[in-house]
């Protein structure tokens, strides 16, 4: 990120992002460094509570409510793994997140609507 304010003075207000599976807004987040130096975006986010939390912290972004699509599916199933707020949504298979070295504390599965990434970057910036 040293790049990007030197070649700004530090002023991140013309720089945008998009966030696929943005998750939680501040912990462990991919642009929340970026936002807090003035920079905004998009942020994807399936969960509606995760969204709604996006929203209320995440003042000037855009938060769209989908999954992201990089083929031609439309809908997706997500599985939560992990307690509470901290559970992880994965598009991978159980079987195949657990053979990877994955919790095997599974906790539901969720269908959810998936939209193509490009459209939703070039609808949102």
């Amino acid at each position: 990120m040293g790049h990007l304010f030197a070649r700004t003075g530090g002023d991140l207000s013309s720089v945008r992002y998009l966030d696929i599976g943005a998750a939680d807004p501040v912990l462990g987040s991919n642009t929340y460094a970026l936002y807090q130096q003035g920079a905004h975006g998009v942020l994807v986010e399936p969960m509606p509570y995760k969204a709604d939390l996006l929203r209320r912290i995440r003042l000037r972004d855009t938060v769209v409510r989908t999954g992201a699509a990089f083929d031609s599916r439309r809908s997706a199933e997500l599985t939560l793994f992990g307690p509470g707020n901290a559970g992880l949504f994965d598009t991978f298979k159980p079987a195949q997140f657990q053979r990877d070295g994955g919790s095997n504390c599974a906790r539901s599965a969720r269908s959810t609507c998936l939209s193509s990434a490009s459209p939703i970057s070039s609808r949102n910036t």
